[in-house]
């Protein structure tokens, strides 16, 4: 991300897109790649659930660096179950 436009939420809001149309497309887990020291665009995939699974070391980018593979299951959460008086009423059943 270009130095003016960080701290905007357009990566947040690239990223949640990206998240809907793999979803809408039948996708069950999202993968990506990020440098390792890249704090900035990693704290931004953890927040939204991303977990590395993977390094892949020396030389993956030209400088040298190291990348994070992460990935999210980009299955929809299970309904939760009824609680309080919706659950006495399906027990009621």
């Amino acid at each position: 991300m270009a130095e003016v436009a960080r701290g905007r939420g357009i990566g947040r809001r690239l990223l949640a897109r990206c998240e809907r149309e793999a979803r809408r497309a039948g996708r069950h887990r999202l993968v990506l790649e990020v440098r390792a020291d890249n704090r900035a665009a990693r704290a931004l995939y953890e927040q939204a659930g991303y977990r590395v699974f993977a390094i892949r070391r020396r030389g993956y980018y030209e400088d040298g660096a190291d990348a994070l593979r992460m990935s999210q299951d980009a299955r929809p959460a299970a309904p939760a179950a009824p609680r309080g008086r919706a659950a006495r009423r399906e027990r009621g059943r």
